[in-house]
């Protein structure tokens, strides 16, 4: 599954399809595209985390989201074989991996890869597996007594009082994200 902004999904058509050839993938599998350009606009840094947390509900229920403004392929596309751009939604036996991409915007340029937890799960032997479990399970208590917690304080949003100007507590934040809290 690939997403690809309108205005370069030509560019990014034909950067994807060289990967996949260079990668080996073979005609009558292609990549399912998702172009949302049209959709989320230029918000700059947010549209890669729009892109993203749709990349991760695609992992977790297998619906590849129709590509609403598709009536017809441009055919400047027929010659990317290995993309598929589907005007209905496909529900799926479930996705393996995502390349989620944004070339040019500002001259800046990225593409992420993410793969389905389970070929993560699939790689670890039974012990390493069991101690990520209770790890993740006391992970998300944590995670859900905090949210119950600023639910009822009513603090999920704490504007900050001053701007943090020291380069080092900005690291700390980057590094330890929890030490913004109270």
């Amino acid at each position: 599954m690939a997403r690809l902004p309108l205005q370069n999904e030509k560019n990014e058509s034909d950067i994807l399809c060289k990967q996949l050839r260079h990668l080996e993938r073979q005609e009558g599998n292609p990549l399912l595209a998702i172009t949302q350009k049209s959709l989320t606009g230029h918000p700059k840094g947010a549209a890669g985390t729009w892109m993203l947390n749709g990349d991760l509900q695609v992992l977790n229920i297998g619906l590849v989201p129709s590509n609403r403004n598709l009536d017809n392929v441009d055919e400047r596309f027929e010659k990317f074989d290995l993309m598929y751009y589907p005007g209905k939604s496909i529900q799926t036996d479930g996705v393996k991996a995502f390349s989620t991409t944004s070339f040019g915007f500002g001259q800046k340029s990225i593409q992420v890869i993410g793969v389905h937890s389970n070929y993560l799960f699939a790689a670890l032997d039974e012990v390493a597996y069991e101690e990520y479990k209770v790890k993740a399970h006391a992970r998300q208590q944590r995670e859900y007594r905090q949210w119950h917690s600023m639910m009822i304080s009513n603090s999920i949003f704490q504007a900050k009082e001053k701007r943090h100007t020291c380069l080092s507590t900005r690291r700390a934040h980057c590094y330890h994200p929890m030490s913004g809290q109270q």
